[in-house]
């Protein structure tokens, strides 16, 4: 059995190492032996070719005479060496000879060190028991590597990424991201390691948040110590920064408020500002994290179950105006300008439904703040009102449904508590596939999902080092365009507030009636088309005295 296992090792199952990274010495030196006659004539030729050019020698036209005399030349100049030794060779030619010798040997090494390269990729691999995969090729702008099994295995592809998270340190790199890559390969992408808050400190260079805020442009962090900026996937139709609905989560101590700082920051740049029209805070957490937005005359904060509650039917309205306003002007999203609602601890709401000591005004007005948030996140995206949800952590009763999570198109996952509420935030699957430890994350370091696009970016938030001009941001007019939208906006006001009293009095009129639908049965629906004919009829006859 030794015997057997001796002479597999002796096997090169690749032309110049076997399969366990051994160099196969013999085929080395007569290939790269090879090299060096190949590159040295070639270098030889080209050298001759470009002296004779220049001395308008017409070497196009006489290239096989080109060719002979060269050979003749060089026949001529190694009969000479031999004949009167090395005396024969000028100190001119010594130098020629000699950079033709160098710069032969040049081709030599860069592929003994390819070699010696993939060699130590095949040991690394063999080191933790993956003798049977090879190293295919590298993608070095993607910094991508891509494995192949050997033929006659079998692949097995979770035990290739529990033993390749060993080699993370042998092939000095950072995080690691997989995936399958056809029947018989796995691409294994290598990623910076994420950047910590020490490192950002004791770094010589300054990072500034405020020198990175980019007009049009959400700025979630940093991805390196060279500043190299983050920003959310652009939005695809009408102003304002958010291109959907945000949820964030943060456990404690994660970096959550600094985070939802410096994202409002973003807001608050003179070129972004003009395309909001409103900021909501509803801080059911009541902490002092939004007082800075406070003194803004755009922003309207809530953080009690009353205030919140009217703050949420003054979106919901609002809703309703852009929607007729839409519908008058023949177009499907509002683009004019962005409404920022931020919902801070939401998940208060349901916890709070669960005290035997709430009052039932108390209790209904909680139902009806969670109904209208959940509306908003179906159905708000198409008036530009973006809702930016902030959680401790994620639980299935966190959120007011799992329908409304999923209308949550960008994730923003800090350090979680536990891997359920991570999988919550950000699907295990992806998790898995990049290499994601959301319990390993440090303070300020984020995962980043647009759920839609499925882009994942990884960084470090900063520290706001922005003073906030509240003057100048109050004083800031909107433009003429964006002024007359607001006012038609608001002309439809009453026009809402009528539909949606109508369609409460019909609910209530159903309800009395004892009816459980709007159509319990086919002779409702009769009955509806007859009503509709008698008031064709009545409207034709008052139209005919009328003339």
């Amino acid at each position: 059995m030794q015997e057997q296992e001796k002479i597999t090792d002796n096997i090169f199952e690749f032309p110049f190492y076997n399969n366990k990274g051994k160099l196969n010495s013999q085929k080395i030196i007569q290939t790269a032996f090879i090299i060096y006659i190949l590159s040295m004539a070639l270098l030889y030729h080209a050298g001759t070719f470009i002296y004779f050019y220049f001395q308008d020698y017409n070497v196009f036209q006489y290239y096989p005479e080109f060719i002979e005399q060269t050979v003749q030349y060089v026949q001529t100049e190694i009969s000479n060496i031999i004949i009167y030794g090395v005396a024969y060779i000028s100190l001119q030619e010594v130098l020629i000879y000699s950079s033709f010798v160098v710069f032969s040997l040049m081709p030599v090494f860069v592929f003994i060190k390819w070699i010696r390269d993939k060699a130590r990729i095949q040991a690394n691999l063999a080191s933790v028991g993956l003798q049977h995969y090879y190293l295919k090729s590298i993608h070095k702008a993607s910094n991508t590597y891509i494995f192949k099994l050997l033929k006659g295995h079998k692949m097995a592809y979770e035990n290739f990424i529990r033993e390749f998270d060993n080699l993370k340190q042998l092939f000095g790199q950072g995080d690691i991201a997989y995936s399958r890559y056809r029947a018989d390969m796995v691409k294994v992408q290598f990623k910076e390691a994420l950047i910590d808050i020490d490192a950002v400190k004791t770094t010589k260079t300054k990072i500034s948040l405020s020198k990175l805020l980019t007009p049009n442009r959400l700025l979630l962090g940093i991805a390196s110590l060279q500043a190299k900026p983050i920003f959310a996937t652009n939005k695809e139709e009408g102003k304002g920064l958010l291109n959907g609905h945000w949820l964030i989560v943060g456990a404690s101590g994660s970096g959550k408020s600094v985070s939802v700082k410096s994202f409002c920051m973003n807001f608050l740049l003179k070129e972004n500002y003009k395309q909001i029209d409103k900021i909501f805070v509803i801080n059911y957490k009541q902490s002092s994290d939004y007082n800075f937005l406070k003194a803004l005359n755009k922003v309207k904060y809530a953080q009690d179950i009353k205030e919140g509650l009217k703050l949420l039917k003054e979106i919901q309205l609002d809703m309703f105006n852009k929607y007729l306003y839409n519908s008058h002007n023949d177009q499907d999203n509002f683009t004019a300008y962005q409404t920022l609602v931020i919902i801070d601890e939401i998940q208060t709401l349901p916890e709070m439904l669960d005290s035997k000591g709430l009052h039932k005004v108390q209790r209904n007005s909680i139902q009806e703040s969670l109904s209208i948030i959940e509306m908003l996140g179906s159905k708000a995206r198409a008036s530009n009102i973006s809702l930016m949800v902030i959680l401790q952590k994620a639980d299935v009763s966190s959120l007011p449904s799992t329908a409304f999570r999923q209308n949550l198109r960008n994730r923003f996952m800090l350090k979680q508590e536990n891997n359920v509420s991570a999988s919550l935030v950000i699907n295990s699957e992806i998790l898995e596939k990049e290499n994601i430890h959301p319990l390993d994350l440090k303070q300020g370091q984020f995962i980043y999902l647009d759920t839609l696009k499925n882009e994942v970016h990884r960084g470090l938030t900063l520290f706001p080092d922005t003073k906030i001009d509240t003057q100048m941001l109050n004083s800031l007019p909107f433009d003429k365009e964006t002024a007359s939208v607001i006012k038609q906006v608001a002309t439809y006001k009453a026009k809402s507030i009528e539909a949606i009293k109508q369609e409460q009095n019909e609910l209530e009129s159903l309800a009395e009636s004892g009816k459980k639908t709007y159509y319990d049965t086919f002779e409702d629906v009769e009955l509806e088309e007859q009503k509709n004919e008698k008031g064709i009829d009545i409207l034709q006859d008052v139209e005919e005295l009328l003339k």
